[in-house]
């Protein structure tokens, strides 16, 4: 349905698929993100994307990426890790997991997965 819809809104129809639209119908099918738009990282233009990791850092926490990068060097790990240890978790993070364990829990009302193991506790083979 994801598919059919993107493909619709892009193929054609007249009508354009927005940012926001898109977010909110991959959410219905358990895609969530922290992106804030289209635009893509383009290194040799100096153009840091709406879908970065870079781009959301400077939004929720002007001037830390730098503070990161002098702690953390070139890796991302090590910047991300300064970030979680140096800044409060943003608002939009937060939001982000709750939407996560929300999807998680309806799903797991709705079609409960079923285990091959028997009630006992041994694994099937």
């Amino acid at each position: 349905a994801l598919e059919e819809f993107v493909n619709e809104r892009l193929g054609g129809s007249g009508t354009e698929l927005t940012f926001e639209e898109a977010v909110e119908v991959g959410r219905q099918y358990g895609i969530f993100t922290l992106a804030r738009g289209w635009t893509r990282a383009d290194k040799k233009n100096g153009i840091v994307g709406d879908e970065s990791f870079e781009a959301f850092a400077d939004h929720v926490a002007p001037g830390k990426l730098a503070e990161a990068a002098q702690a953390g060097g070139a890796s991302k790990v090590r910047r991300g890790r300064w970030l979680a240890e140096n800044v409060p978790c943003p608002a939009e993070v937060d939001d982000l997991y709750r939407q996560v364990l929300d999807a998680l829990r309806l799903r797991s009302v709705v079609t409960p997965p079923e285990s091959p193991s028997p009630p006992d506790g041994t694994v099937a083979q």
